[in-house]
């Protein structure tokens, strides 16, 4: 662990990740990820980061220079998620050690149609700046910021999930490592555990590099 920090927010070009899935259920899979710019939509959304074909998180930049996620599309329920407001996704100047909390709400509603809410719920995410590591990953070895950030989902007040997610970020080249362990229960009738984690591969910048505006 090196000295104290601030968490200087990375400098996300446009371009390719791919990771090693290293533990869960696709253990030895690779997943790519996409990052391009979008038009502005209603919601001011200027970016969308693909995520294999499970997720699409559509960003966008607040004036602080922090990353913010207005919505995301999770592909396997065919479910739309809207944020009120936007949920935090990287915060610019965190300090070590520093819980910064997000409060809000949440709407889901099917892909199919946007129109009409499909359930609703709401969401608290702690996030903390957990020290800097030298990481070592089959694309390299990096100096690398750790963010953890603490989930609680409540969804009608029946079906409670936490979620605790463990990223690493390095300077110029983006997301490098992150581990994942969410817990979902439904009063008595389910529950369910699964521990997820990646490492990057390998980064492809686009052919013109661009940063987030």
């Amino acid at each position: 662990v090196t000295g104290v920090q601030t968490c200087a927010l990375p400098i996300w070009e446009a371009g390719e990740w791919t990771y090693l899935i290293t533990s869960g259920p696709r253990r030895g899979e690779q997943e790519r990820e996409v990052l391009a710019p979008i038009g502005r939509t209603p919601r001011g959304e200027t970016w969308q980061r693909t995520i294999g074909e499970t997720y699409t998180l559509h960003l966008s930049r607040t004036a602080d220079g922090s990353l913010v996620m207005p919505s995301e599309i999770a592909h396997t329920h065919g479910a739309l998620v809207a944020f009120d407001p936007p949920l935090s996704y990287l915060m610019a100047d965190l300090l070590p050690g520093e819980p910064r909390v997000f409060e809000g709400d949440m709407e889901v509603y099917r892909v199919k149609d946007p129109s009409t809410p499909w359930y609703s719920g709401s969401i608290r995410a702690t996030t903390v700046h957990a020290g800097q590591y030298r990481i070592r990953t089959p694309a390299g070895v990096f100096d690398a910021t750790l963010i953890r950030t603490d989930y609680r989902i409540q969804i009608f007040g029946v079906v409670s999930v936490t979620d605790t997610l463990f990223t690493f970020y390095a300077e110029g080249i983006g997301k490098v490592a992150e581990a994942e362990h969410q817990r979902i229960s439904a009063m008595l009738l389910f529950s369910s555990e699964t521990r997820r984690g990646k490492v990057l591969v390998r980064f492809t910048p686009a052919r013109r590099p661009t940063v987030f505006e």
